[in-house]
């Protein structure tokens, strides 16, 4: 048969197996890429059309603020003019793009945001590869960082930019300091510092980057000394630069606001060194078991059909079961000379307790379903945490390939939908937020300055969505120039609205403006004068309902 096969016919074959070869080396890749960064995209599209939400609004004013003039403002709060809880340039000059780009159209900052988290998924992927996971594992830690249904907030937000932009930033230093220790070549390692020292200037949180360095680099010497034989030791003249630039941004940030980073709470007491012992630790707990263990609003899961909770708790139990199995095998290869898994694994659980941390001397985020800015950083440990896992099945073979596809696809759709049942509840409390806006934004635009705005029994949430208009006198101050307003919230019994507002007008000085929401409507309505008050029952958004 042999002898029928004509030497240009054998030419021919060979070119077309290199062309094949050449196609999967290339464009394989590429379209996993496309697939990490679209996805979430696609997912996410419906918050482009949220509007201002709660945070929101307190931000607005620094949508105008361009390098000039925060170096101005720096002055400013040296000088003791003016006092800010935080300093986060970097987020503010990237609102500042943004703001040019979109003016006060929120959905093109949404839009920005939901880019921002796709790419945030395309490093996480591009990091696993780096750190020596294979194309499935590190698609599956791309994906499950994108889709993964516990960190809706900070992407939904507009307030959420520095949580993104930081990560970003810190994504790329990681990605630049391997590609510097693998290449052994000091401009990737000073680049990776200088994005190291943007994403503090962007959030505080990103400081914690430094602690990864030495397991990154252990990871490296694993997968190094297994694959040439060349080792990869630990740079730690390069941590000094890391360091130095942690030591810069909080030796500036105390000379001009006076602490670390702005963290108070409402009695005003500094958060970061008054935390005790016993309520750390259970914030800590809190943040990583109720929300990365299980990351589903209870409201969703209440109002859940039976085989849709049936469906999750299932797929919970074999990942789980999975998991500890594979884990095991980690700890057996590692005994017998294969170090990568192991240290993959022991890199990711860090990450995600050292990316916790910090959040520790905040409120507890529980399963609010608007508080996933603080796992945002630790959601990407366990994308990685998931990624070796998938890894060593595909590489293993403890199960059959198509099988290993099959899980990953449903994971990710057990995601997508629990991730469109999330931005349900923000669709909807949006229908509020924007009538609120609309009515505070109708009747106080012409407010002269130092007016008083009251607002009575206005939920602040919607089935655990925050959205009530936390800063709207910031926002009058950014888009109608109305300087030192206050805007009070006010909680009281429906019968004695009447009174209360008589009292409040008949001995108020300043121009003031009031207005009250109906539940039995779901609407705001400007406070009619006194005589034409009616009675108004309860303060829940939902009565109707």
């Amino acid at each position: 048969m042999l002898s029928r096969i004509t030497w240009g016919e054998l030419q021919e074959m060979s070119r077309s197996k290199i062309k094949n070869r050449t196609i999967e080396k290339y464009f394989g890749p590429f379209l996993l890429v496309l697939l990490v960064f679209l996805l979430p995209m696609l997912v996410y599209q419906p918050a482009t059309n949220l509007g201002w939400i709660s945070d929101d609004y307190a931000y607005t004013p620094f949508f105008k603020l361009t390098f000039s003039r925060i170096i101005e403002v720096l002055g400013m709060i040296h000088a003791g003019e003016i006092q800010w809880e935080f300093l986060r340039p970097g987020g503010y000059l990237l609102w500042n793009i943004d703001y040019r780009i979109w003016g006060d159209n929120s959905a093109g900052f949404h839009f920005t945001n939901i880019f921002l988290h796709s790419l945030n998924a395309i490093l996480v992927f591009s990091l696993a590869r780096l750190l020596g996971l294979n194309r499935f594992g590190a698609a599956t830690a791309g994906l499950v960082f994108g889709m993964y249904p516990g960190v809706v907030e900070p992407v939904a937000w507009i307030s959420g930019r520095f949580d993104l932009f930081s990560f970003t930033c810190l994504l790329a230093a990681l990605n630049l300091w391997c590609i510097g220790r693998i290449r052994d070549d000091r401009r990737y390692m000073g680049w990776s510092v200088a994005a190291f020292a943007l994403g503090i200037l962007t959030k505080e949180t990103a400081f914690m980057g430094l602690f990864l360095l030495p397991l990154i680099d252990w990871v490296l010497g694993a997968k190094s000394g297994e694959n040439d034989g060349k080792k990869i030791g630990f740079a730690w003249n390069w941590y000094v630069g890391w360091l130095a630039a942690i030591v810069v941004f909080l030796t500036f940030t105390y000379f001009l606001l006076g602490d670390f980073g702005g963290y108070r709470d409402s009695t005003n007491r500094n958060l970061l060194f008054q935390t005790d012992f016993e309520t750390y630790w259970n914030n800590i707990w809190n943040h990583t078991l109720l929300m990365l263990v299980t990351p589903v609003h209870r409201d969703l899961w209440e109002f859940w059909p039976y085989w849709i909770r049936s469906m999750f708790v299932g797929f919970g139990l074999i990942t789980a079961v999975g998991s500890v199995l594979t884990i095991g095998s980690f700890v057996y290869t590692f005994s017998r000379g294969n170090r990568m898994h192991f240290t993959l694994f022991v890199l990711g659980l860090v990450w995600i307790v050292l990316m916790i941390l910090p959040t520790g001397t905040l409120h507890h985020v529980g399963y609010n379903l608007d508080l996933g800015r603080w796992l945002y950083f630790p959601a990407a440990g366990l994308a990685l945490w998931l990624g070796t896992i998938a890894d060593f099945s595909w590489r293993s073979r403890q199960i059959s390939r198509m099988v290993a596809l099959v899980l990953l696809t449903v994971l990710i759709f057990v995601f997508a939908f629990a991730l469109d049942r999330h931005l349900e509840i923000w669709t909807e409390a949006s229908r509020y937020t924007k009538h609120i806006h609309d009515t505070l934004e109708q009747h106080t635009r012409t407010l002269p300055d130092n007016a008083d705005i009251f607002i009575v029994n206005l939920p602040t949430e919607y089935k655990g969505a925050h959205f009530a208009p936390l800063g709207f006198n910031l926002y009058l101050e950014h888009k109608y120039g109305i300087v030192g307003a206050r805007v009070h919230y006010v909680n009281k019994e429906p019968w004695d609205v009447n009174n209360w507002w008589a009292r409040l007008v008949s001995n108020w000085h300043d121009p003031a403006i009031g207005f009250v929401w109906m539940a039995d409507r779901s609407e705001l309505h400007l406070l009619p004068p006194v005589e034409q008050f009616t009675s108004f029952r309860g303060p829940s958004i939902t009565d109707d309902e």
